[in-house]
Parts: C-alpha cells; structure tokens; sequence
C-alpha cells in the first residue's frame, strides 16, 4: 500500500503537465483512487463528508509536508470569491517517487492512471455531480 505522500505524487505524476488545479479536485481525485482501489478495508487517506462532499484534511497536511521539501509546488491565485490552488510536481518529487516507491507499477498506479484519464481534465462541476451521485452518503454536509 502507498503512503500518503506516494499516493499523492502518483496522482501528479500522472497528470497533464504534472500539474492539479484546485484542492476540490485532488480531494475528488484521492477519493476516486482510494473508492477504485480494490483495497477497501485500508485506506490512505480517511474522508468525511464536507462543504463540497468528501473531504480529508489529511491531504492538506500532507500537501503542506510535500511543499515543504520540495516536492510540490503550490501556487495560489486570488479569485473575486476566494483563491484557487494549483500543485505541481518538481524535479525533486519525481526522484523521490522513482526512488522510493514501487507501487506505482501496481493495481494502484493502474487506478491512479484510470482516475486521472478520466476525471483530471473533466469541469469541476461536472466531477462534483459525478461523485455526489456515485457517493451520496458524503453529500449530507454539502453546501451544493
């Protein structure tokens, strides 16, 4: 099983210019993984329903870690209702996952490959209906 820190810089390395706008959607992204995974009963990163469905503040933790060492790269852009983050993945976390990790060869890198073929580019609004429909039970707190 990844650790929290692979997981993430899976999802980046597979995405389009290794880069992820906005935090609702990696949010969605981890969640897709970890609901495809086959691996059920052990999940990286708990979730709980939130404003915009499910929601683990794990993740930002760990985004926070990543920037930190050089990892990621987080650009935040102000916006007339509130700001939009973007994370890149740098050099440094490329080595550090083909260093450190043999999983994304697995089942995981092909779930990780899947998600972000097929949700990364789609309208966050449409990702939204998309998960709220496929998992109501975290849409109780949802501010949508």
């Amino acid at each position: 099983m990844p650790s929290q820190r692979e997981l993430l810089l899976m999802l980046f390395e597979e995405s389009e210019q290794h880069k992820i706008e906005g935090r609702t959607r990696l949010q969605k992204l981890v969640f897709l993984v970890q609901q495809l995974w086959d691996q059920s009963d052990s999940e990286v990163f708990n979730f709980e329903p939130y404003d915009y469905g499910p929601f683990s503040a794990d993740i930002l933790h760990e985004l926070d870690h990543m920037e930190e060492d050089g990892l990621i790269e987080e650009q935040v852009t102000r916006l007339p209702k509130g700001k939009k983050y973007t994370y890149t993945l740098t050099d440094q976390g490329e080595q550090y996952l083909s260093e450190t990790s043999d999983v994304s060869d697995g089942e995981i890198g092909s779930v990780v490959q899947r998600v972000i073929s097929q949700f990364d580019s789609m309208p966050i609004s449409r990702l939204l209906e998309y998960v709220y429909n496929k998992f109501p039970d975290y849409t109780v707190n949802s501010k949508l």
